[in-house]
């Protein structure tokens, strides 16, 4: 203490402290009184020692008993990369499942129409038919398929759909009559791009929220990756026969959707996670934070549509015009496209250089498209954000009909490219963000439906159109004006809300 009285003022020969030192001293004076070491037990060694052996015997922590056990595969990456999330993996996951559902789709189905008009004799119409079946089958399937996703998990359907996949892919190698060629072909449709391409979608649009566009955007690389694997298939065709061939690409896909089964999970939850791979309590939140958090997760999803609910609002009717038009343009340019461009006088080198130009800015357009949406602030703006779509697609079918030269071919080939890549973005992550997490694989599958008939569709209605008016170009131009006709619906459209009505519907009405 400091001395009072030797000059301080105070009465010589007394010394006081402040109040300071007096808890100080009692705080030491205790100390002497506690018993040494831990529960009494004497200690040994310095206070250093005693201390690190405290917290040497002190227990782990344990996980609380009310929380689930994370999945093996998110302890081990939790372990092995603490620094980053599990929505990594997930993505990777998620596009290596798409991958194997590359025997589905069209161009790839495409590659078999001339093996099989060899094979079984059968003509051009009758091969045509085969794949006809495939579609519409796939098309009405896939309104089951999306609501066992959400009654089971994308992760359980996808477990249920592999032997089924690979058994319809193994009747295609052994096939002897035509039924087993039509079963291959309806199985590689509906249990391919229909069921597990769409389990990866839905988990992706489950697992993203304020980053779903751009995670959408990187199954742009998928579609690329499908196209160049059809070339590489189509030459095993010609080196090894189509059936050697077939035996190959199932094996792949069956690894293929192994390894994604091994990585992916149906929600972040299941992870441990919040949407956008989000750790709870990251960042230093706080218990408030983190439960106004919670709070506000479970209004967002008490805000989920059911299907009723869903297809009860104009928005709903809005996104199936503007998404079918432009697949029937798509689709009529795509099995035309060699008689399009043989229309102007140009050959099949002007088709590689389009094919070339889709593949190469569909995969730029996809992520560009992604941050587009992802900077939209409101829902509202998420929605109008749409209307590059059928923008895009109506350029791209106004300038289809005018193919005279290369460079032409090129510039339609981008504008193409552009619409595909936005679509494949918009299409499917929209919905999601629209219309909530909940019931998503049902609303999502009528979505898919509506684009499988209007790639069934176009094909059709341009031959009639060719027919009738000895060109494509008329056909081209009335759905050029129909695609446009959407622009001023869904740009002026804000995003459905569970019981707002306004003035926007009623004009919606009127325009019905």
């Amino acid at each position: 203490g400091i001395p009072r009285g030797e000059g301080g003022g105070g009465r010589a020969g007394v010394t006081m402290t402040v109040p300071r030192d007096e808890a100080a001293l009692m705080a030491h004076r205790k100390l002497q009184e506690e018993p040494e070491g831990r529960d009494g037990a004497p200690s040994s060694g310095n206070g250093g020692g005693d201390v690190e052996a405290g917290e040497a015997a002190a227990p782990r922590p344990v996980q609380p008993a009310g929380q689930p056990r994370l999945p093996w595969n998110v302890r081990t990456f939790n372990r092995l990369f603490p620094n980053h999330t599990y929505a990594v993996p997930l993505l990777f996951g998620c596009i290596i499942t798409s991958m194997s559902a590359t025997p589905g789709q069209s161009f790839f189905l495409g590659l078999y129409t001339e093996r099989m008009m060899e094979e079984f004799s059968i003509s051009g119409t009758q091969a045509a038919g085969l794949f006809s079946v495939a579609f519409v089958s796939s098309a009405v399937i896939v309104q089951f398929v999306g609501r066992f996703i959400d009654r089971f998990g994308a992760t359980r359907v996808i477990q249920v759909s592999l032997p089924l996949f690979m058994a319809g892919l193994a009747c295609l190698v052994t096939a002897t009559n035509l039924w087993m060629v039509q079963y291959g072909y309806v199985s590689n449709r509906v249990l391919g791009v229909e069921t597990i391409d769409l389990c990866s979608r839905v988990t992706i649009n489950k697992w993203f929220a304020r980053k779903r566009g751009r995670a959408m955007s990187l199954l742009g690389f998928v579609l690329g990756g499908q196209i160049l694997c059809s070339g590489v298939f189509n030459s095993l065709m010609v080196e090894y026969g189509w059936r050697q061939a077939t035996a190959l690409v199932a094996v792949t896909s069956c690894a293929e959707i192994l390894i994604g089964l091994s990585i992916i999970h149906n929600a972040p939850e299941d992870a441990g996670l919040a949407p956008d791979g989000v750790r709870p309590g990251s960042g230093g939140d706080t218990p408030a934070a983190q439960a106004a958090a919670a709070k506000a997760a479970k209004a967002a999803e008490d805000e989920s549509f059911t299907f009723r609910e869903a297809f009860s609002t104009p928005q709903a009717w809005v996104l199936i015009w503007v998404f079918f038009w432009p697949t029937i343009g798509w689709g009529g340019m795509n099995v035309h496209l060699v008689s399009i461009c043989a229309e102007q006088g140009l050959g099949p080198s002007a088709v590689s250089v389009v094919y070339l130009a889709v593949g190469v800015v569909g995969t730029l357009s996809s992520i560009g498209m992604g941050v587009v949406i992802d900077r939209c602030i409101s829902n509202d703006a998420k929605a109008r954000a749409i209307t590059i779509v059928p923008l895009l697609s109506a350029c791209s079918l106004l300038l289809s009909s005018l193919i005279n030269s290369l460079v032409v071919a090129v510039l339609f080939g981008v504008l193409t490219g552009l619409f595909v890549g936005a679509y494949q973005v918009a299409g499917f992550s929209m919905i999601a963000t629209l219309y909530g997490r909940r019931n998503l694989g049902s609303i999502q599958a009528v979505y898919q439906a509506v684009g499988i008939l209007g790639v069934a569709a176009g094909p059709l209605l341009m031959s009639k159109a060719r027919e009738e008016f000895s060109s494509f170009g008329p056909a081209l131009l009335g759905t050029a004006c129909l695609v446009l006709s959407s622009v001023p619906l869904i740009a002026t459209m804000p995003a459905p809300r569970k019981g707002v009505h306004g003035l926007w519907h009623v004009s919606f009405a009127a325009a019905l």
